[in-house]
């Protein structure tokens, strides 16, 4: 499979992207939410948290749809991060839409007739993609206020995969300490000042052939 060249703004993007470590990870209940939020919201039957990949659509979360990702090039949300940070595009009809009228998902099984998608911007200006609704009927009066309600919900999303990112750093940052001390058989410990608690890790439990319940600390 040869890989098209991106331009050099493109490639920063996926690598901010990319950076989140969140694409393909578990579904999680707080992002859960927020879709399911979103859909009562507007009473649409879908609700998702899209993410724009190299050449896929993935959801880290979906409300009243099945698939995990579909292609990048059919993705309303592709067309949505190419507007300006703080966007929300609207599609009353997209069957009415020359850039959807003949799109897969609008003449499919999917029937997707109406798309509003507010941008997930991250904290260095990057579009990551959108929280948007799909409906299977036109909505000729999506007004201002609607999108204005819409606009406000992304900062959700986007706080919540920020903490994904810094849970799953601090994640791999114990393992990879874990898996040195293994290596080096050593251990190592850390005192809580507030409480005065002692911690050892793993590794310096078995240097010192003490089970993991024991109890450092000294009163």
């Amino acid at each position: 499979m040869t890989l098209i060249e991106l331009p050099a703004a493109e490639e920063t993007r996926l690598h901010a992207l990319w950076e989140l470590r969140i694409l393909d990870t578990p579904a999680e209940p707080r992002f859960d939410r927020l879709t399911r939020l979103t859909a009562d919201i507007f009473d649409a039957p879908t609700a998702l948290v899209s993410l724009i990949d190299r050449d896929r659509q993935w959801f880290k979360s979906r409300h009243g749809f099945d698939a995990c990702e579909t292609d990048r090039e059919s993705a309303f949300c592709n067309h949505a991060i190419a507007l300006p940070a703080g966007s929300v595009m609207v599609v009353p009809d997209a069957a009415a839409d020359p850039r959807f009228a003949d799109n897969p998902h609008v003449v499919g099984e999917a029937h997707v007739r109406f798309y509003a998608g507010a941008v997930l911007t991250d904290s260095a200006g990057y579009n990551l993609g959108t929280l948007c609704i799909i409906d299977t009927r036109p909505r000729p009066n999506f007004d201002e206020d609607a999108r204005k309600r819409l606009r406000t919900l992304p900062d959700i999303a986007e706080e919540q995969s920020e903490q994904t990112r810094d849970r799953l750093a601090a994640e791999q940052r114990r393992q990879l300490l874990e898996m040195a001390e293994a290596v080096a058989s050593i251990g190592h410990w850390r005192w809580e000042m507030a409480t005065g608690r002692i911690h050892w890790s793993a590794q310096l439990r078995h240097v010192f052939g003490v089970e993991e319940g024991f109890d450092p600390n000294l009163e």
